[in-house]
């Protein structure tokens, strides 16, 4: 330890370190304001000249008259008939589902019970009424 302050000194010269004294103080408010300040500038500017460049862009375009673009409605009766004929198909076929039974079959399922009280506390099955209307397109 006693050649401490020489090795010390000779590390500091090979690696050219040297003393410096540092500022504490991490934010500069002066500064801070001053680039925020900066900064709010360039983004105001630069919006201003995007909205000057698009206004001059579109401002010969919206000068020229505007033509009617809407087309006549060609009638071809062979696509309207083939359209109607399958609305009809779905039709029946919507008719043909919901007018099946009134009331759906109760399935009967067999329980094999192994001691008469649990055949006692099994419930009867009822069956559902279905009165249920379905709208069919074209009625």
């Amino acid at each position: 330890m006693k050649y401490k302050t020489y090795i010390t000194r000779f590390k500091n010269k090979f690696l050219k370190k040297r003393t410096v004294v540092r500022d504490p103080q991490l934010m500069h408010p002066e500064r801070e304001w001053a680039i925020g300040l900066f900064v709010a500038v360039i983004i105001f500017s630069l919006c201003g000249l995007w909205s000057i460049y698009a206004y001059l862009k579109n401002r010969a375009a919206s000068a020229l008259p505007v033509e009617d673009s809407s087309q006549q409605t060609v009638y071809r009766e062979s696509v309207v008939k083939e359209a109607l004929e399958i609305v009809d198909r779905r039709a029946q076929t919507l008719e043909t589902l919901t007018s099946g039974p009134a009331t759906p079959s109760a399935v009967v399922e067999e329980v094999a019970s192994t001691s008469q009280a649990e055949a006692e506390i099994e419930a009867p099955v009822e069956e559902i009424e279905s009165k249920s209307v379905v709208p069919v397109l074209g009625d």
